[in-house]
Formats: structure tokens, C-alpha cells, sequence
């Protein structure tokens, strides 16, 4: 048997108990950040229950699928309409500059780790999950997907064992080879989807081809992932998309991605819980919000500090997630730069947490002056009582 069947009812369990904790949100209206937490903790409690029955190796390849999944989902994005602020994208590039050099410094110096693993860890450190506000929004569609390319072609470069010249000819041959094989699939895709709207059924066959397009580019000594993102990028810009008005996946299918991501996080952290890095990791994020409240202070001058706030304290995401998933499973990068990720990964939604707190009091109060004010009667005299027999 190709897949143990067990396997599968315990994926099962994490999808119902993941949706079980939506179902609960949605109804409470609570915060998107706490959800998180929640379903975090959810997989340290799934974990204590179910033990070591879920196979190491089938989380190292469902890490893989949610990647590719995600690294399409979010270069369907990357079309003009999605793009048209150039605010968002000198906000990105000079948050990401300060990142690497200041975190990248202060990481490699702190936790005394080559300055290029610290250069990555940095640059995953500039993703943000944008579902508050649209500036933040605008911010992590220009972001995200960048930040996947440049992190997992660096992490490709430094594994790299040859000589300069060979490593560079290498590195150029596994970019190539990933532009290629997106450009070729893109095109036989369109042939096939081109006199069909987009239904849920072609909504599963594009992602089995972004699967197959990261498996062929990656048998082929190509970057899979830049293969995907081309591809994605292709169909997001393309007649068919818009034809379809498709500009995301199905919010089963995203929210499924959701869920797995931050439950397979909470399974994680129970083998790399380091209290002794927990100081580290507090000293990493505030340099990262201060960095971060900077260039949002001199990029929105006229915002009161609450919304600047707002900006500065967007929570890390799926694509952060996805990315510490890869990374603890494959050993991409070394084990104490995991752990920090998964604490500033908890920091930064316990700091939108609470940002979310104070913002939903906010507009409480505001909601409650207007009805005060609605409810007033300037100079209007008593209703005269009714009979109550009349």
C-alpha cells in the first residue's frame, strides 16, 4: 500500500479539529490572530494526543505541498491592479534592506551563525500576513512572493560545494532551467483551460499541475519554485483569470492551507522548545519593529501613532510559516535559527493580538458615541403616553 490509511485519518483529525476552531471564530467574532495562537497550541495539544503516529516524513512532504500550494496562491497576485501602489514596494525594499542589515548582524552575531544564514533568516523575517488593513494588503503582495524567491535561491547558492565560477554557472543554469519549464507548462495550461470559466475542478487540476510543474523542474536540476511562480504569475495576468474573475483559490482550499500550516507549526515546537534562545529571539523581533516603525513613521507622516502601529505590528503569516516548516523539516538552516522563528512567530501574534484588542475598542467607543448622538432629541418635548386601553 502506497499510503497508510492511518496517515490520512490523523490529517483528517487535524483538518476537522483546525475547521472545528474556524467554525468558533467565525462565530465569535474573534481575532485573526488569536485564531492562529489557537491553532498553534491546537497542534501542541494534537501532538500530545496522537504522539508519533504521524510520519515524520509524510509532515517533511505535506511541508513541501503547502509551499507550492502557497507560492502559487500568491503569484496569482502579482498583476498591475494588485501592484499599482509604489508606496508599498519602497516600503518593502527598505524594510528589507534594514532587515538584512541590522537583523542579519545582530542575528549572526547573537546566535553566532554565518552572516548568509542570517541574511535569509532576515529576509523571511520581512513577510507579513496583510489580512487587517489594504496598505498592509498592497505591502504583502508586492513582499511575499519576492521573499520566497530570493530566500530559498540563496538557501539553493549557499549548499552549493564547487568552485566560484562553477557555483555561479550552477546557480544561472538552476534559474533557467525554472523560467523554462514555467513558461513551457503556463502555455500548455492556457491551450487546455482556454474556452472553460473557472470552476473548483479546474481549481484542483491547476494545482496538481503547479505539483507536477516543481516535480518535472526539480527532476530537471531546476528551481521548482521559481517554475511555480511564473506559472502563477502567467495564469494570474491571463485572459482566462480574468475572464473567470478567479483571484484566489476556493476558501476551502486556502483556509485548508491555513490550518495545516499552523498546526503542523504547534507539532514542531514540541521538539525544539529552547527557553535559553527566548531572550534572543525578544531582542531580534524589537529591532525588527523598530526597523518597521521607522519606515512606516516616514511613509505614512500624516497617521496617527495607533494606525502607524497598526502598519508596524502586522503579524507573521502563512508564507513565514510555511517557510519555518520547510526549513525545520529539511534541516535547510541551522537549528537554533528555527527556534527563533517559531518565538518571533508567537511574538508577533501576541503583539496583533493585542493591536486587534485596542482597535476593536476603538471602534466601540466610536459606535457608542454615534448612538449616543443618534439618540438625542434636541428640544424635542415627551411622547405623550397612549391610553392603554385604546
Amino acid at each position: 500500500m502506497l499510503v497508510d490509511i492511518s496517515q490520512l485519518m490523523y490529517l483528517a483529525i487535524i483538518l476537522g479539529f483546525g475547521f472545528l476552531i474556524l467554525y468558533i471564530r467565525r462565530k465569535a467574532e474573534g481575532s485573526f490572530s488569536f485564531y492562529k495562537i489557537a491553532l498553534i497550541l491546537s497542534g501542541i495539544a494534537l501532538f500530545a494526543l496522537l504522539g508519533g503516529k504521524l510520519d515524520l516524513f509524510l509532515i517533511n512532504n505535506l511541508a513541501n505541498l503547502l509551499l507550492i500550494t502557497l507560492a502559487f496562491e500568491l503569484s496569482m497576485r502579482v498583476t498591475p491592479e494588485n501592484l499599482k501602489n509604489p508606496k508599498s514596494a519602497i516600503i518593502f525594499f527598505a524594510i528589507l534592506l534594514l532587515n538584512i542589515v541590522i537583523v542579519g548582524i545582530l542575528a549572526a552575531s547573537l546566535l553566532k551563525i554565518s552572516i548568509l544564514h542570517s541574511i535569509i533568516f532576515a529576509i523571511i523575517l520581512t513577510a507579513i500576513e496583510y489580512f487587517m488593513v489594504d496598505e498592509l494588503r498592497i505591502e504583502g503582495d508586492t513582499a511575499n512572493p519576492l521573499i520566497m524567491l530570493v530566500a530559498f535561491s540563496l538557501i539553493y547558492f549557499i549548499g552549493l560545494r564547487g568552485d566560484v565560477i562553477n557555483n555561479i554557472t550552477d546557480f544561472i543554469q538552476y534559474i533557467l532551467i525554472g523560467l523554462g519549464v514555467g513558461i513551457f507548462v503556463s502555455i500548455i495550461i492556457f491551450k487546455l483551460l482556454k474556452p472553460n470559466k473557472i470552476t473548483w475542478i479546474h481549481e484542483l487540476m491547476l494545482i496538481s499541475a503547479a505539483y507536477l510543474t516543481y516535480l518535472l523542474t526539480e527532476y530537471l536540476g531546476g528551481f521548482g519554485l521559481l517554475a511555480i511562480m511564473i506559472f502563477g504569475v502567467m495564469f494570474g495576468n491571463s485572459y482566462i483569470r480574468k475572464k473567470s474573475e478567479m483571484n484566489t483559490f476556493s476558501p476551502f482550499i486556502f483556509k485548508s492551507m491555513e490550518i495545516l500550516i499552523f498546526i503542523l507549526i504547534g507539532f514542531i515546537i514540541t521538539f525544539s522548545i529552547d527557553t535559553g534562545l527566548l531572550w534572543n529571539a525578544l531582542l531580534i523581533f524589537l529591532a525588527y519593529i523598530i526597523i518597521r516603525l521607522i519606515v512606516i513613521s516616514f511613509a505614512y507622516r500624516r497617521y496617527s501613532l495607533q494606525n502607524k502601529l497598526l502598519l508596524t505590528l502586522a503579524p507573521k503569516g502563512m508564507v513565514y510559516g510555511a517557510a519555518l516548516l520547510v526549513f525545520s523539516s529539511k534541516n535547510l538552516i541551522v537549528n537554533d535559527l528555527t527556534i527563533i522563528m517559531m518565538y518571533i512567530l508567537l511574538l508577533s501574534l501576541l503583539a496583533s493580538w493585542t493591536m486587534e484588542y485596542f482597535e476593536d475598542q476603538k471602534i466601540k467607543r466610536m459606535d457608542r458615541f454615534f448612538n449616543a448622538i443618534k439618540n438625542l432629541r434636541y428640544g424635542r418635548k415627551k411622547d405623550i403616553k397612549k391610553h392603554k386601553h385604546a
